[in-house]
């Protein structure tokens, strides 16, 4: 996840558009870009996911102490 949301998205469109066709797998416009924005959408709701859950985790933890 960190290496898509810590490079541009127009580096990744350009992998997407020309590094794909050079590995043999050949897409059109819409579908290269397409791809590019879910991918980018998905990681950035990993991460708001992930801290969501990691933020919960720590409050229930110090909760749990205060409890008889």
């Amino acid at each position: 996840m960190e290496a898509i949301r810590n490079t541009p998205f127009i580096v990744q469109l350009f992998f997407v558009f020309f590094g794909l066709p050079a590995l043999g797998i050949r897409i059109d416009e819409y579908v290269a870009a397409r791809v590019r924005h879910d991918t980018q959408s998905r990681a950035y709701s990993v991460e708001i996911i992930r801290s969501g859950i990691a933020a919960v985790r720590r409050g229930i933890l110090k909760q749990r102490h205060r409890l008889p």
